[in-house]
């Protein structure tokens, strides 16, 4: 909690996976006679870690070299929110704000800041009982969809997924292809980009479409693990139906 109560205060977007983290400290831990951690108090506490660094951040903090205010709040949080750097990364806005006119910058600021916010809730309430699973798609998902993404984001992302076996094992063919080809489109981004930025005989287009398919493979395996869970969890549910109907059954014949 306190962790993820730092990335949010170092960029917002990571807010969108407290559902899903308190969700994970409030499952029990299978096999072991453990209690639910209090998820109030969790709350509070990554509320309060968050409230202290911004408080510092007020005292210490200032772009005019003053101290005192909330003055870098506009060259931080708002400063990712408003899309004011379009330099060259691995996501998918910086290309789409270079091209589009000023008149329709905030309607798509507006959209393109909600949208990832819109899979928490649906993705935690479908996922209670497999929190993992929550956790890891919320990281892929808003990591593909944040403003300024790093391979770092996919590579965390991946790793969680691979602490859920039995999730893995139901993934689709599809899943094994974007892995084994995503390598390709991640070097190809960089070296057009160096030959775009520093040797300049690269084109932007070419740099953006690389880009580009790597979002499409990520996206592509989060949305096939996403289905391999909902897989799972059914199964889930109908063991435990078939094993209470049997158990049903023994009571009935006992009687």
């Amino acid at each position: 909690v306190c962790s993820l109560a730092v990335s949010t205060y170092l960029s917002w977007w990571p807010i969108g996976l407290l559902p899903s983290v308190l969700c994970c400290m409030a499952a029990p831990i299978p096999g072991y006679d453990v209690p639910h951690f209090p998820v109030a108090i969790a709350a509070v506490l990554f509320f309060a870690v968050g409230g202290l660094l911004v408080s510092l951040s007020s005292k210490v903090v200032s772009p005019e070299g003053r101290q005192g205010g909330f003055d870098w709040v506009e060259h931080s949080f708002l400063f990712w929110a408003q899309f004011k750097d379009l330099s060259p990364n691995i996501g998918l806005y910086w290309y789409f704000f270079a091209q589009i006119f000023d008149r329709f910058r905030t309607y798509f600021i507006a959209t393109f800041n909600g949208t990832p916010f819109l899979v928490v809730a649906p993705i935690c309430i479908r996922l209670q009982r497999l929190p993992v699973a929550a956790f890891a798609s919320l990281v892929g998902l808003l990591g593909v969809l944040a403003p300024y993404p790093t391979f770092g984001t996919a590579v965390f992302s991946f790793l969680i997924i691979a602490s859920c076996p039995r999730t893995i094992a139901r993934l689709r063919f599809v899943s094994v292809f974007c892995a084994i080809a995503l390598p390709i489109p991640s070097l190809l981004f960089i070296v057009f980009l160096r030959m775009w930025v520093d040797e300049g005989t690269g084109n932007a287009n070419y740099v953006y479409f690389q880009q580009l398919v790597y979002s499409v493979f990520s996206g592509l395996i989060i949305l096939d693990f996403l289905g391999a869970s909902v897989s799972r969890l059914k199964a889930l549910t109908l063991t435990e139906k078939m094993q209470q109907s049997d158990e049903d059954d023994v009571k009935h014949k006992a009687d």
